[in-house]
C-alpha cells in the first residue's frame, strides 16, 4: 500500500488574534478569516471522512485534516470551557475511529492504527493541559505518544526505502515525532539530545533519498524535500546549543539554503501536480513549510510583509489550478479545500505582520545634510 501524507503542517499553531490600535481594526479581519478557515477545515474533515470510509484516501490525509481543524477551532474558542468541550468531543471521535480502524477489513498497516492512537494522545495532552492535570499523568501520556510516533516513523523509514510510501509521509511522521519528544524534554540538554538524534535520523533518510534518486526511482524533489527537513532541524539545534562561535551566522546560512531548497521543491511539486503525478497534500505541505522558512529567515517587518504577500499570490494562483482541476472533474473537492485553508492561514499571518508594523511608533529621521534642532 502506498501511503500518502497530507500537506498540512502536522501540529497546527493556535490562531489567536492580537488586538492592535490600527485604523481598520485588523483584529476583526483576522477573526473573520479565522472563522472562515474553521468553516473550510470543517468541510475538509467531512470530505476526508467520506473518502476514507470508501478507501480512496489515506490515513495521514485524514489525521492532518483533523489536527488542523481542531487547532483552528481551539484558536477561536471563546474560553477554557469551550476548549475543554471541543477536546472532549474530539477524544471520543478519535478513540472510536481507532477502534474501527483496528477491526477494519481494509488493508491498513499497524502504522495506520498508531497514527490514530497518536492523534488521540496528542488531543488528550491538550485536554490535560486545559484541566491543569498532574505532571505524572502528563508524563505517562507523553511517553505513550512518543512510543506510538517512534513506531510510525520507523515504519515509514523502512517503507520509503522499499518504495511503498512517499517522501512526504516520512516527513510528516518525523516532524510529529520531534515535536512530541521536544514537548516532553525537561531541559536544554534533553532538547539538544532530541535534535541531535533527529539530525542523525534525517541524515540517514537523505542518504536513502539520494540513493533512490541515483537509481532513478525518485526525482530530485525527493532529495530536496529530505534536505529541507534536515536543514530545519539543524537550524533548531544550532539555536538550542547557542555556541560561542556566532551561531547566528551559521543559522543565517542554513536559513538561506532551506528557503532555496524548499522553493525548488514547491516548483517541482507544482509542475507534477499539473500533470497529476503528485497529490495536492504534498504540494500544500511544501508550500506551508516554505512560508515558515521565509519568515524564520526574515527579521525586518517590511521584508516579512513582502515575503508573505508573494506567498499569498503564489498560493492564490495554485488555488486556481486546483479549482480548475476540480471543475473538470479531475480531482475531488478536498484539493480545493486544502489550498483554501492554507491560503487563509497565510493571509492571517500577513494581516498580523501588517498590524504589527502599523502599531510600531514612527521615528522621525532627519534628512541628510540638515541640522535638526535639539528639543528641550
Amino acid at each position: 500500500m502506498v501511503t500518502r501524507c497530507t500537506a498540512m503542517a502536522v501540529l497546527t499553531a493556535l490562531l489567536v488574534g492580537h488586538a492592535f490600535a490600527a485604523e481598520q481594526d485588523p483584529t476583526n479581519q483576522i477573526r473573520a478569516m479565522q472563522e472562515e478557515r474553521v468553516g473550510v477545515l470543517n468541510k475538509l474533515v467531512v470530505v476526508y471522512d467520506s473518502l476514507f470510509r470508501v478507501g480512496t484516501t489515506w490515513t495521514e490525509a485524514v489525521i492532518s485534516a483533523e489536527m488542523d481543524c481542531l487547532g483552528a477551532r481551539l484558536g477561536v474558542a471563546e474560553n477554557r470551557e469551550a476548549r475543554i468541550a471541543l477536546l472532549t468531543k474530539a477524544l471520543k471521535k478519535y478513540e472510536e475511529t481507532q477502534k474501527s480502524v483496528e477491526h477494519s477489513d481494509a488493508p491498513l498497516s499497524e502504522a495506520d492504527v498508531l497514527w490514530w492512537r497518536a492523534l488521540y494522545l496528542h488531543a488528550k495532552l491538550s485536554l490535560l493541559g486545559e484541566q491543569n492535570d498532574g505532571a505524572d499523568h502528563v508524563k505517562l501520556v507523553q511517553k505513550e505518544w512518543i512510543a506510538a510516533l517512534t513506531k510510525v516513523a520507523g515504519h515509514h523509514e523502512l517503507s520509503y526505502k522499499v518504495g511503498t510510501i512517499d517522501c512526504e509521509a516520512f516527513v510528516l511522521a518525523d516532524v510529529a515525532l520531534v515535536h512530541a519528544q521536544f514537548e516532553a524534554a525537561g531541559d536544554r540538554e534533553q532538547r539538544i539530545t532530541v535534535l541531535t538524534e533527529a539530525v542523525k535520523r534525517e541524515t540517514k533518510f537523505l542518504d536513502v533519498a539520494q540513493d533512490r534518486f541515483s537509481k532513478n526511482s525518485v526525482g530530485q524533489d525527493d532529495v530536496d524535500r529530505a534536505k529541507s527537513l534536515l536543514l530545519a532541524t539543524k537550524i533548531r539545534l544550532l539555536r538550542e546549543r547557542g555556541t560561542a562561535e556566532d551561531p547566528a551566522a551559521q543559522v543565517r546560512q542554513l536559513q538561506k539554503e532551506r528557503v532555496e531548497t524548499l522553493a525548488k521543491v514547491v516548483d517541482a511539486y507544482e509542475s507534477r501536480y499539473r500533470t497529476g503525478t503528485i497529490d495536492c497534500e504534498s504540494v500544500v505541505a511544501a508550500m506551508s513549510d516554505l512560508v515558515d522558512a521565509r519568515l524564520d529567515g526574515t527579521a525586518k517587518p517590511a521584508d516579512r510583509i513582502t515575503a508573505l504577500t508573494a506567498e499569498v499570490n503564489k498560493q492564490g494562483e495554485f488555488l486556481k489550478i486546483a479549482d480548475g482541476k476540480f471543475n473538470a472533474n479531475k480531482v475531488s473537492e478536498n484539493h480545493v479545500l486544502l489550498v483554501r485553508a492554507l491560503l487563509l492561514k497565510t493571509k492571517i499571518k500577513l494581516l498580523r505582520e501588517e498590524s504589527t508594523q502599523k502599531a510600531q511608533p514612527k521615528v522621525d529621521r532627519p534628512s541628510k545634510g540638515k541640522i535638526v534642532p535639539r528639543q528641550g
